[in-house]
């Protein structure tokens, strides 16, 4: 009879252990179709996305906000599926915006810049800009958008293009906060004042760290930078050499390629400023996000001429710094 009972027992416990499984293996797909459930899979198979039986609830979450930013992202052309598609836009904020560059840009458009004739410059294309970085989950891209401006001054004013460290900026520039957030004109300052060392002599770590400048060599740096917070400004300073601006980047979570307009003026994300078209009405920007980014790590932002005045969009107009040597 004792017999008996431990093997119902074991049974039971067999049965229970089986339920429990199954219920943690398809927890994720109630109230989706065969359809949706493939997005999923192809967008985890796509991103490396890697959950365990006992994720079985995180990944139902994040499933969830998958399909809740697919919604979303359906709204316009130049959006679409990304690698941060699973992220809620808090999180998405969190870890690649910055909080201290928070500040609301104006709405306003400005005055256009009189020239003659059409206007492309494409910085990339001059060999003026490094290969796209990414930041990963450390909120540096202030860092970034001022090397970028660092090294095209130095390619612009001195013919050559150095591959300059984010993580000394991070770690040394004491006046911002390293992965916490930072002010792009308070980065040039120190640049100015300490100058920078290659990526190869300071790597970076996208994490906070103790600044390990001693014996290193730095000097890469500028003469100063320009304050830029007019449209018409911005055009001719980047006919000169490549800008840093700060733009809205909430909605680029989603930006698969095309002319992006679809943003506020909350300035919350440096980047640097590589090209502008006058014919096309766009800027092109490249972002801290990797190359798998976007347009190969690079976006455009509309540029939009109305009557003689270019829309500030995603407010890039207002908080731009051209460094020169």
């Amino acid at each position: 009879m004792r017999t008996q009972l431990l093997i119902a027992a074991a049974l039971g416990l067999t049965l229970l252990g089986l339920t429990s499984y199954l219920f943690l293996h398809k927890s994720t797909q109630v109230g989706y179709t065969d359809d949706q459930i493939n997005m999923w899979k192809g967008f985890k198979k796509t991103y490396n996305k890697k959950f365990s039986s006992e994720d079985a609830d995180q990944e139902a979450y994040r499933m969830n906000v998958f399909f809740d930013n697919v919604e979303y992202a359906s709204q316009d052309s130049t959006m679409g599926i990304t690698k941060f598609m699973d992220l809620t836009p808090v999180e998405f904020a969190q870890l690649y915006l910055n909080p201290i560059e928070n500040v609301e840009g104006s709405i306003e458009t400005f005055q256009a810049i009189q020239a003659n004739g059409d206007i492309v410059v494409d910085w990339v294309a001059k060999g003026a800009v490094t290969p796209v970085k990414d930041q990963g989950g450390c909120g540096g891209c202030w860092s970034f958008a001022t090397t970028g401006g660092v090294e095209g001054a130095n390619f612009v004013y001195k013919n050559v293009l150095p591959n300059l460290s984010e993580q000394q900026l991070i770690d040394c520039d004491t006046q911002n906060s390293g992965c916490g957030g930072g002010l792009r004109d308070v980065a040039l300052n120190y640049v100015k004042a300490t100058g920078l060392a290659t990526e190869q002599d300071y790597p970076y770590e996208a994490k906070d760290g103790k600044c390990r400048l001693e014996g290193k060599s730095h000097p890469w740096t500028v003469s100063g930078y320009t304050s830029i917070k007019q449209c018409a400004d911005l055009v001719t300073a980047i006919q000169k050499a490549p800008v840093t601006v700060g733009i809205d980047a909430s909605n680029l979570q989603f930006y698969t390629g095309g002319i992006f307009s679809k943003c506020a003026t909350n300035i919350n994300h440096g980047v640097l400023l590589v090209g502008y078209d006058s014919v096309n009405q766009s800027w092109k920007v490249k972002n801290s996000w990797g190359p798998n980014f976007g347009e190969h790590g690079y976006f455009q932002l509309s540029a939009k001429v109305t009557g003689d005045q270019i829309a500030n969009t995603c407010g890039i107009c207002s908080r731009a710094y051209a460094p020169y040597i």
